[in-house]
């Protein structure tokens, strides 16, 4: 089992660096923070918001009274299995979710399962994601960022173990980025129609360039994708690069234009306020590309540069 996560966290890894991902950042592994989760199950199922049955652990939701507040969804509403727990274990009641998974035999033969004082099981997503954060990042955080697929019901279980268990929120805010769409169908394996990053190596194309694709949306909307769409972020990446190298070759010490220093604080102040606001990022590029316009001008105009 750990030969073959550690194979996918190599890949990962490597895309990170294809993308220039800075790597400031602490990678995790759930299976390094299994004592945090049993700590939160032991602390939950004290405290009745949890419950064992059949060797696995469920959350009881019916003990948090606003449960559904991030995802804004009335479960009266929603249609059975409309869940991330699939399997059929029983629960008290179907919304409950799961917080340790009782290991079935073919998982015992492959030695995914953990010993406890409930059996062999193997925990949920929602409870390595709350564990990993409190443990690392303490009880609240700034920042919670995920899929728009994963408000209901991942988020919401994950905002509900936090409250059961320090009784705070956990992530200040919860940002959750609109799918990546394939002729207007989410990008996925099951579909078949999911595009590998590794793929796009191959066809000629930088880190740089996906991510400015990626960026072309607020995180608010979809995103298309495209051949052509992807091009056509090439072809700006490549402009910007053109820019910098035009910069750069200009002598700071022999040109001193006045207006200059207005522009950069207006590039700053528009970039600043765009994200802001919502991280518009369209606001955001506008002010860049306005910037780089007014530059382009006085270096053609030779009023700076050589």
């Amino acid at each position: 089992f750990a030969q073959y996560s550690d194979k996918y966290a190599g890949i990962f890894l490597e895309d990170v660096d294809f993308l220039n991902i800075r790597k400031e950042n602490i990678y995790v592994k759930a299976s390094e923070n299994i004592e945090e989760m049993l700590k939160i199950v032991e602390k939950l199922t004290d405290k009745n918001f949890a419950y064992e049955k059949l060797r696995s652990v469920y959350y009881d939701i019916s003990k948090l009274p606003d449960y559904g507040i991030l995802s804004n969804i009335d479960l009266s509403k929603t249609r059975r299995g409309k869940s991330i727990d699939l399997d059929d274990y029983d629960k008290d009641s179907p919304a409950d979710f799961a917080l340790l998974k009782r290991s079935n035999l073919s998982e015992l033969k492959r030695g995914i399962y953990y010993n406890t004082r409930w059996g062999s099981v193997r925990p949920s997503w929602h409870l390595e994601c709350a564990a990993i954060a409190h443990k690392h990042l303490g009880p609240v955080y700034d920042i919670n960022i995920g899929g728009v697929d994963e408000i209901f019901p991942h988020g919401e279980n994950i905002l509900a173990i936090n409250r059961a268990f320090s009784g705070q929120s956990g992530a200040n805010y919860w940002i959750n980025a609109e799918l990546v769409l394939v002729d207007d169908r989410k990008m996925s394996r099951s579909l078949k129609n999911n595009v590998a990053l590794n793929e796009l190596k191959q066809k000629g194309y930088r880190g740089a360039d996906i991510r400015y694709f990626l960026l072309g949306v607020n995180y608010r909307k979809p995103i298309n994708f495209s051949d052509h769409a992807l091009k056509a972020a090439q072809s700006t990446v490549k402009k910007i690069n053109t820019f910098i190298y035009r910069l750069a070759s200009v002598d700071q010490e022999k040109d001193d234009y006045a207006e200059i220093n207005q522009m950069i604080y207006d590039l700053k102040n528009g970039f600043e306020s765009a994200l802001d606001d919502d991280l518009n990022i369209a606001g955001a590029l506008a002010a860049f590309f306005e910037f780089m316009g007014k530059v382009n001008s006085l270096l053609a105009g030779g009023v700076v540069g050589k």
